[in-house]
């Protein structure tokens, strides 16, 4: 079995939350170090080519292979932080709170969805967007959270936790795609994250200069609700607090060509994701190949 499947299982999850919650930051930072270094180790396994292929293309496919494995290191120390301070802190509300900093900007669009005003965000695997999407549901704002479609048993518990945060998570379906919309309708806001590539593929858009399998549901969705659509993603920042920021709505151009519509609008949501990703790359916690054609130019 792959590190990836391994670190998917319910098992792993259970262990996860239950060694967060006992340990301190300090002895937690010393974890980290040691465990990110043993599965940088496995350079071959199926998790650690996802992330050195993807970090040399956000990278400008320039680094060296010593050079990407440094990068890939990075890539694992703040997953293993982002893991560590979700669990740490979940159920905790007053530590999510001091935890997570919400921008103006975001705080404005919760205000809205309390109002009333449906809105659909969409944003890229930052950081640690749990913790921020739970910051956000403790402020009383309405959220349906859509998750990927198929979750294992890991996935599926997560999702568990995140229920026991306020949210209400759906992994996607043609049922959770209606409440999806009948929740945009009454006010809400519901939140999807788009920047892991289909399985199998169905349609290319192009995402940091190459073609990849990219998601274009949430375009389809915002088009057909004519709903506002905003990007929202994490950072942390020096001091280990995870900031909640946001911009829109974004404009959608529209075009005669049903099709061509569509790709325009993905390809510009993938711009905006491509600035943010670029401005902290070792924060883009995308472990999943996005450009599986490139496999072979990864040194």
């Amino acid at each position: 079995m792959d590190l990836q499947s391994i670190a998917n299982s319910k098992r792993i999850v259970q262990l996860g939350l239950l060694v967060a919650r006992s340990i301190t930051p300090t002895v937690a930072k010393r974890m980290i170090w040691c465990i990110a270094r043993l599965i940088a180790s496995r350079r071959n396994s199926d998790l650690m080519q996802g992330i050195r292929l993807n970090q040399w293309v956000i990278t400008g496919e320039c680094l060296s292979a010593k050079e990407l494995d440094i990068q890939a290191l990075k890539v694992l120390e703040n997953d293993l932080q982002v893991i560590y301070d979700l669990y740490h802190n979940l159920e905790n509300h007053l530590a999510v709170q001091q935890k997570v900093v919400i921008s103006p900007e975001v705080v404005a669009l919760m205000e809205e969805a309390r109002n009333g005003k449906g809105a659909f965000a969409v944003g890229p695997h930052m950081s640690n967007f749990d913790l921020a999407m739970c910051g956000m549901a403790l402020q009383k704002t309405p959220i349906q959270v859509l998750t990927y479609a198929h979750p294992g048993s890991g996935y599926q518990y997560q999702n568990e936790l995140r229920a026991r945060m306020g949210l209400e998570v759906s992994p996607i379906d043609a049922l959770s795609l209606r409440r999806a919309s009948d929740h945009l309708k009454s006010g809400g806001l519901v939140v999807t994250a788009v920047d892991r590539a289909e399985d199998p593929p169905h349609n290319l858009f192009r995402f940091f200069n190459r073609l990849a399998p990219m998601p274009d549901g949430h375009i389809r969705m915002a088009l057909r609700m004519h709903a506002p659509l905003y990007i929202l993603h994490a950072l942390m920042d020096d001091q280990g607090k995870y900031h909640v920021l946001g911009r829109g709505p974004i404009e959608l151009i529209p075009h005669r060509d049903r099709d061509e519509e569509i790709r325009i609008n993905v390809e510009n949501v993938l711009s905006e994701f491509a600035a943010i990703i670029r401005a902290c790359p070792e924060q883009w916690l995308m472990f999943y190949p996005v450009w599986k054609d490139v496999q072979g130019m990864v040194p």
